[in-house]
């Protein structure tokens, strides 16, 4: 009966002290292994993307000849509303050096810009027509080159300001139209590329020792879109008309609100 009862309890009483065994065993593992933990750097060159919206609140103002300005807000207007707002994406590149806190680098980027606005108006009738009078700017490539400052408040965010070059294609037309008289037509265009200077800040988070997140937001000022619509054949053969062109002009400026990811190397 004895052996019975030895043999019945063998089984189960290995099988604990086996598994108390092995569990001391890793326990004791675990006391010896050291918790891995980095200790992220901002140093170093980065590249990632960004997607953003783009807002441009300017007017097109018309700064015509004498004769076009002499006929009165009622028939040219002084200005055209040429507000706007669309996508934005595109990569960005850098380098940052960090002392302490300090973090100081250079950052570009090059990107998709979606604007292209457009205004017009029709005054009351002069010299037997009614003018037509529109403008119209669009915009789809813009990229900065800029300095960055910023403080590291701990080892995974990073708060910066930003400042340098921003430059971009701008598309800019104007024209007058006779609505009643409609060979009557003044007509002219600017397709240049603008320099300026931009300004911002923002923030930046690593999610990881290499990939970081980052949000910023850029108010940008490029040159000035200056346009002369001179007057077509049939103007010209007017002698009242011939020889007053219609000039307009805009600033280019705006804000970009972006959101993006960079991989640190």
């Amino acid at each position: 009966m004895d052996r019975k009862l030895n043999k019945w309890y063998a089984g189960p009483v290995a099988g604990a002290a086996f598994l108390l065994t092995s569990t001391a065993a890793l326990s004791a593992d675990l006391a010896v292994t050291p918790v891995i933990e980095y200790s992220p750097s901002w140093s170093g060159f980065y590249a990632g993307a960004f997607v953003g919206w783009g807002w441009s609140n300017d007017d097109a103002d018309t700064t015509g000849t004498s004769g076009f300005q002499s006929l009165g807000s009622t028939i040219v207007p002084g200005s055209l509303s040429l507000d706007d707002n669309g996508f934005n994406g595109g990569i960005t590149a850098g380098y940052n050096m960090q002392s302490g806190g300090w973090v100081y680098g250079l950052e570009g980027d090059i990107s998709y810009l979606d604007y292209d606005e457009a205004d017009s108006f029709t005054g009351v009738a002069v010299l037997g027509t009614r003018l037509n009078t529109r403008a119209e700017r669009e915009m789809k490539f813009f990229g900065t080159f800029r300095g960055r400052l910023g403080y590291a408040p701990s080892d995974r965010f990073l708060l910066f300001a930003t400042g340098g070059l921003a430059f971009g294609q701008v598309n800019y037309s104007a024209s007058v139209t006779g609505v009643d008289a409609p060979t009557l037509v003044w007509s002219g265009s600017e397709d240049e590329f603008k320099f300026g200077w931009t300004l911002g800040g923002g923030g930046e988070y690593k999610a990881t020792e290499n990939i970081s997140i980052k949000l910023d937001g850029l108010y940008y000022d490029l040159a000035d879109s200056s346009v002369t619509a001179s007057g077509n054949a049939a103007v010209r053969a007017v002698g009242a008309l011939n020889g007053i062109d219609y000039q307009s002009e805009t600033d280019n400026t705006g804000f970009l609100a972006r959101i993006g990811v960079n991989y640190q190397f």
